[in-house]
């Protein structure tokens, strides 16, 4: 058995590499793509390192900030 296939067929390790295609296309709608593939990542670190943060604490403080800078985006282009 092929080791890429799981139970009914899925081909994850094409499937990762088709987002990281559309990752790049997608990253700049205005022009050509200058890359092949764009993966995005999150640093899960402090909560593997710290014992004492809340995992709910630090994945709401993530979309706090990613709110904010958002909102201060479209601010400067209103």
């Amino acid at each position: 058995m092929d080791s890429n296939l799981i139970a009914g067929g899925k081909r994850y390790d094409l499937v990762s590499m088709g987002r990281c295609h559309a990752n790049a296309t997608f990253s700049e709608s205005r022009s050509t793509d200058t890359t092949t593939g764009l993966s995005y990542a999150m640093d899960m670190g402090p909560l593997i390192f710290d014992d004492g943060i809340n995992p709910l604490d630090f994945a709401q403080n993530l979309i706090d900030r990613f709110a904010q800078d958002v909102a201060n985006r479209l601010q400067r282009h209103a």
